[in-house]
């Protein structure tokens, strides 16, 4: 991937073909020019630095000091025995390098600084595998300095993403999707006007999507001058759908009634969103629905992820698989952070009780699925290609689990 004399960097088409299909050129070429920092390089940290090495970022940057232990070798596929009593980092430094050459692929040796921030230019933090308090700190220093952050967590069959790119972030378009376009079969002349479309194609638009009009016969006007003016040269509009064939617009009462014909074609317009910092989030949370056969598994699992926190600060571990004194300790955690927040409005003993008896495992499949969408809101904040989640997913997968195990 070479760099031209404007900045811009040559893409490998072949490589990036089905990438440069979905994303396009001009998203494509931010990604080849962001550089990523990577905390936490355990089996879900290495998917995420495998799919951020992938994609064809300008360069990922890997900080984690933790010694490899020999429970590494179960999801870190990147890790073998002769790593043991070595630093993650390090360890599997070489052997990331190797997936791409075009991304750059470094080691931070110890903790990095404000300066190593700036020096590098850093435009996205993705911290995974820590204490919610170390995600803090993190996220603390993200928004100070204007860097977008991206936080994941898989605790045994249960994980979670949060993402906070501050306030203003820009999505250029929110659903990659090609503009619609639609015949126009008809045009009312009121304050609040309604458009029919054609029958042919059921309406694919949703309600605050911009609109122009193009080869409408009719609806003529006359400006301040006295010159003609066609409501097809009208600035874009704003829509609020009505039913399948029909939307509304603004008022089209300075306008001469419509004749036929004509089409209206949806525009991508940038929309602005603003993300609340994490600490915000523990207290007024948005939550992302992966299954809504679980509509209230979000705010238990907020509920228990914040009790985890706790657990570990006091004892330095996770809870033990399976172990009940634990599980109670946790549970009653979870109830006494519950009093003072008002995360939910019943704490559910039985499911906070099996993230305790799970926490400390480490699932590849987990790992795969959740490292997936956290590189996915990494390439989001440096494209503005498709809707980040705001700000909170949570998922379980407790139906892989013993039937006596979930009924304990």
């Amino acid at each position: 991937m070479e760099v031209t004399a404007n900045g811009n960097h040559n893409l490998d088409e072949g490589l990036y073909s089905r990438q440069l299909y979905v994303l396009g050129k001009e998203a494509m070429q931010k990604m080849s020019q962001s550089n990523i920092l990577l905390i936490g390089l355990n089996g879900l940290g290495v998917e995420i630095a495998k799919n951020l090495i992938l994609t064809g970022v300008a360069s990922v940057f890997l900080y984690d000091n933790s010694v490899v232990q020999l429970s590494d070798l179960s999801t870190q596929f990147f890790l073998r025995e002769e790593d043991i009593g070595k630093k993650r980092s390090v360890s599997c430094h070489a052997r990331l390098a190797e997936l791409n050459h075009y991304v750059e692929v470094e080691v931070f040796e110890n903790e990095p600084t404000l300066q190593d921030l700036e020096e590098k230019k850093i435009k996205t933090i993705l911290v995974n595998s820590l204490s919610l308090d170390q995600m803090i700190h993190w996220n603390e220093i993200c928004r100070k300095q204007h860097i977008h952050f991206v936080g994941a967590s898989v605790y045994g069959v249960f994980g979670s993403v949060f993402c906070d790119f501050g306030e203003n972030f820009e999505v250029l378009d929110t659903n990659g999707e090609s503009p619609q376009t639609y015949m126009v079969a008809s045009i009312t002349q009121e304050e609040v006007a309604t458009v029919t479309i054609v029958d042919d194609a059921r309406l694919d638009l949703e309600t605050g999507d911009w609109v122009t009009f193009s080869e409408i016969k009719g609806m003529e006007s006359q400006n301040e001058q006295g010159e003609s003016v066609s409501f097809n040269t009208s600035e874009p509009q704003q829509i609020k759908v009505l039913g399948p064939y029909t939307f509304s617009i603004g008022d089209t009462r300075k306008f001469s009634p419509y004749t036929t014909g004509g089409y209206v074609h949806q525009v991508k317009k940038p929309v602005k969103i603003n993300f609340n910092s994490l600490s915000e989030s523990l207290k007024e949370s948005k939550f992302v629905t992966t299954d809504w056969a679980k509509m209230e598994k979000p705010s238990q699992l907020l509920l228990g992820f914040q009790a985890l926190n706790d657990f570990q600060t006091q004892h330095h571990r996770l809870p033990l698989p399976y172990n009940r004194d634990d599980a109670k300790e946790f549970v009653g955690l979870a109830k006494k952070i519950n009093e003072t927040h008002k995360t939910v409005e019943t704490v559910d003993e039985k499911e906070l009780t099996l993230l305790s008896y799970v926490a400390s495992g480490d699932l590849a499949p987990m790992d795969a699925f959740i490292g997936g969408i956290a590189a996915q809101e990494v390439l989001k904040s440096c494209t503005g290609k498709f809707t980040p989640i705001q700000q909170w997913l949570f998922f379980d997968a407790i139906e892989v689990l013993p039937v006596l195990c979930v009924d304990t």
